[in-house]
C-alpha cells in the first residue's frame, strides 16, 4: 500500500530468491506452540536438576542422581531435540513468498512465455488479429500486465502441489501454459509446462494451422479429481472438487491440439496475464468465421 492509499503491485521475485521463497510457499510453517512446549520442557528439566542437586546436598545422593537422570532423559534432551526439530522445520518453511509475490512472479513468467512464443513464430503485435486485451477484463494498474500480445491460457498440471493462500485463493506449483497467436492467415499455438518454483519451462511444443484447415474449436470438460492429491497438508482447507475445462482445436486431416485451459477456482487478483476460456472461445470463433469467409486482410 502506497502513502496515498493506492495498492501497489509487488515486484516479481528475482531468480536468486524465487526458488527458495516460492518453494517455501508450499511448505507449512510449524506451529509456534511446538517451540513453546520445547522451551518449557527444557525449563522444567533445569528446575528438576536444581531439585536433584538439593536432594544430593540434603544427604539423599541416590534420589538426587535418579532425579537428575530423569530430568535429563525425560525433559532436557527431548526438549532440546524438539526445539532443534522446530528450528529445522521453520528454516524449511520461512521466509516464504507472499500471495502477491507468487502471483506477480507467475505473471512475469507468463509475459515472458508469450514474448518467447511471438519470437519463435516470428510475429509482431501488429500481426495479431486478436490481442490479450480483447479477451480479458481491463485492469486497474496497466503496469500489472502487457495489454497487447497473444492470448494466454493456463491450468495446473495433475502433479502440481497446491494450497490456499492467506487471501483464500488457491495457488499451484506447476501449470500447463498455452499461448495462442491468431495471426492474419493462421493460428500459431505454443504449449509448455511452467514450474512456478524454478521458473523453468518443459515439454515445449508448437502448432500452426491455416485458418482454412481448422475444422472445429470447442471445449470439453474433464474430471480433475486426481489434482486433489497435490493438496499440501498443514494449510487452511476449503472444499475442492476440481474439474478441467479443455480447449480442443481440430484441423482437417485429423490433426488436433488439446489444451487443458483451466480448473474451476478463483485466481489471485494480481494474476492478470491469463485469459479465460469463456472470453477466448467466442472471440476465436468469430475470428475463424470471418477468416474462413474470406474477411481477413491479406
Amino acid at each position: 500500500m502506497s502513502a496515498t492509499g493506492v495498492p501497489t503491485t509487488p515486484a516479481p521475485l528475482n531468480p536468486n530468491e524465487r526458488k527458495d521463497k516460492i518453494g517455501k510457499y508450499f511448505v507449512p510453517t510449524p506451529d509456534r506452540m511446538d517451540r513453546v512446549m520445547a522451551i518449557r520442557m527444557m525449563q522444567g528439566g533445569v528446575v528438576a536438576l536444581v531439585l536433584a542437586g538439593a536432594l544430593a546436598l540434603a544427604g539423599l545422593p541416590v534420589l538426587g542422581v535418579l532425579a537428575a537422570v530423569a530430568a535429563i532423559g525425560a525433559l532436557l534432551v527431548p526438549g532440546w531435540v524438539r526445539l532443534g526439530n522446530y528450528r529445522l522445520d521453520y528454516s524449511r518453511a520461512e521466509p516464504k513468498a507472499s500471495d502477491d509475490q507468487v502471483d506477480a512472479t507467475l505473471n512475469a513468467d507468463l509475459v515472458a512465455t508469450a514474448a518467447d512464443a511471438m519470437k519463435r513464430f516470428e510475429l509482431e503485435d501488429s500481426d495479431l488479429d486478436l490481442h490479450a486485451e480483447d479477451v480479458r477484463p481491463k485492469v486497474v494498474d496497466p503496469g500489472m500486465t502487457d495489454p497487447e500480445g497473444p492470448l494466454v491460457l493456463i491450468a495446473p498440471t495433475l502433479k502440481a502441489r497446491h494450497r490456499l493462500g492467506d487471501d483464500r485463493h488457491r495457488r499451484f506449483s506447476e501449470y500447463t501454459v498455452a499461448v495462442l497467436c491468431p495471426g492474419r492467415h493462421h493460428l500459431a499455438v505454443l504449449t509448455c509446462e511452467l514450474n512456478v518454483v524454478t521458473g523453468k519451462r518443459a515439454k515445449n511444443a508448437t502448432f500452426e494451422y491455416h485458418y482454412d484447415h481448422i475444422s472445429a474449436v470447442h471445449t470439453k470438460g474433464g474430471s480433475g479429481a486426481e489434482l486433489r492429491l497435490g493438496a499440501v497438508p498443514g494449510f487452511s482447507t476449503l472444499p475442492f472438487s476440481p474439474s478441467f475445462l479443455e480447449l480442443e482445436i481440430a484441423a482437417t486431416g485429423g490433426a488436433s491440439v488439446v489444451i487443458p485451459t483451466e480448473v474451476r477456482h478463483t485466481r489471485g487478483p494480481l494474476l492478470t496475464r491469463p485469459s479465460t476460456v469463456e472470453r477466448v472461445l467466442p472471440a476465436l470463433r468469430r475470428l475463424l468465421r470471418r477468416e474462413q469467409r474470406g474477411g481477413g486482410q491479406g
